[in-house]
């Protein structure tokens, strides 16, 4: 598609033609709610092996878990409180 760019290994879309590091995406997701990759594992219930490698960039996530961090970048808040 002319005027994009495409996708660099460890880049992900995340709709509306914006794409994140996935690594920086999901680190900025976390600190934004002011934790660390243990709580926020915890609290997301996904194993922090896998927190850790998202923000690595080792993996991306996928499916439930991308659309989980989309909703925790929007409405942080309302999504932990749905998570607990």
């Amino acid at each position: 598609m002319p005027g994009r760019l495409p996708l660099e290994t460890g880049d992900v879309a995340f709709g509306c033609g914006v794409r994140y590091r996935v690594s920086g995406f999901a680190r900025r997701v976390r600190k934004r709610l002011g934790l660390g990759q243990a709580e926020f594992s915890q609290r997301i219930d996904v194993p922090l092996d896998t927190i850790r490698n998202w923000e690595q960039g080792k993996r991306s996530p996928t499916g439930a878990a991308k659309a989980l961090l989309k909703v925790l970048d929007k409405a942080p808040e309302a999504a932990l409180a749905a998570l607990h």
